[in-house]
């Protein structure tokens, strides 16, 4: 009878610690879900009017420590940018930075750049085990920049290269 109750016991431990993983995971999705609900929104809510991202607008999200939000603007500003300037829409933003013309206007050193300001939003967007770039307040501003120099330049200009 003793060595039924161990086995009953064991059996229950076993389901106990079942349980708690699974509850873990859980939530984890529910953390997961919550982010990416977070990042839709701030998205939406930039395409809105993408050419209200700016330094200024950026600076203030910077002010409270906003770093995400940032990104994810300064993203979206990048994509409206470069749609733009390539008179296009719905090409992924990798295909527009990685297009030869890319340099006509942007040096090498601004389109690495970019090529990070991107990968930094995916991380958020499609996290893995470890993010593959890092950032600071210094590295947005510098994104910034960049993206505002995209910003000044006209479709005329575009079109005389």
């Amino acid at each position: 009878m003793n060595e039924e109750i161990n086995k009953l016991i064991k059996k229950a431990y076993s389901i106990q610690k079942e349980k708690n993983l699974v509850e873990k995971e859980i939530n984890k999705l529910k953390e997961r879900l919550t982010e990416l609900k977070e990042m839709v929104t701030i998205e939406k809510e930039a395409t809105k009017n993408p050419k209200n991202i700016d330094k200024k607008f950026i600076e203030q999200r910077l002010k409270k420590s906003r770093y995400k939000d940032a990104i994810c603007d300064l993203h979206v500003r990048l994509q409206y940018e470069l749609n733009r300037l390539f008179n296009t829409n719905d090409v992924s933003t990798f295909d527009l930075l990685s297009e030869p013309r890319m340099k006509d206007f942007l040096n090498e050193d601004e389109i690495d750049d970019m090529h990070a300001l991107r990968k930094c939003r995916n991380g958020f967007q499609h996290p893995k085990d470890k993010r593959d770039i890092t950032y600071s307040e210094k590295i947005i501003r510098e994104w910034c920049v960049v993206v505002e120099k995209l910003g000044g330049i006209s479709c005329e200009s575009r079109s005389e290269n």
